[in-house]
């Protein structure tokens, strides 16, 4: 009986020591498994949080290209808007035609040299026109001016009444036309 009791003794020990040892491997194995999953885990955060940098990036390089097929009819029509000195007389034509246009009579002066402007991206150009007219032909031929396919600068307007013919109107106009430096 003591021996069975032994016997017993034994094999519940040794039972146990399974039972333990398979407790240690189980927890050894989750451990591994939990550093596996952490691992993958940080892993699908990184791809996705690059994927999304990454999306974000094409994002911006397609808004910049948008930008760009918007902007070059933009700087196209600017380009035209900024004669050079060999323009000159385009420009000149293209203010006699709209004084014509809004039956003014003009004179033009372009005074002085030509200045440099912010940068030396663009030289300035002064320029004295003196219009007789009425007041709705002078307010015409100025609305024109504003909306003119140059970059021209109004920098003042002096108004002389004349006695004798109550609608008659002098206008000198201090302007400045914007040249571009570099001849095309």
């Amino acid at each position: 009986m003591i021996e069975y009791k032994l016997h017993v003794a034994r094999q519940a020990l040794r039972l146990t020591l399974k039972s333990f040892a398979i407790a240690i491997v189980s927890v050894t194995a989750l451990i591994f498994l939990a550093g596996a999953i952490a691992r993958t885990t940080d892993s699908a955060v990184r791809a996705r949080n690059d994927f999304t940098m990454l999306t974000k990036k094409f994002g911006a390089i397609d808004q910049l290209t948008r930008d760009n097929d918007s902007l070059a009819g933009v700087t196209e029509k600017l380009e035209s808007a900024i004669p050079t000195m060999d323009d000159l007389t385009r420009v000149e034509e293209y203010l006699t035609v709209t004084a014509v246009q809004t039956t003014n009579d003009i004179t033009m002066q372009f005074s002085g040299g030509v200045g440099p402007s912010v940068g030396n991206a663009l030289a300035e150009l002064p320029l004295t026109i003196q219009l007789s007219g009425t007041q709705k032909t002078l307010s015409d031929f100025l609305r024109t001016l504003e909306s003119a396919p140059y970059l021209i600068s109004v920098k003042s307007v002096s108004l002389s009444f004349s006695d004798s013919a109550p609608d008659a109107v002098t206008a000198q106009i201090a302007a400045t036309l914007f040249l571009e430096t570099n001849s095309r």
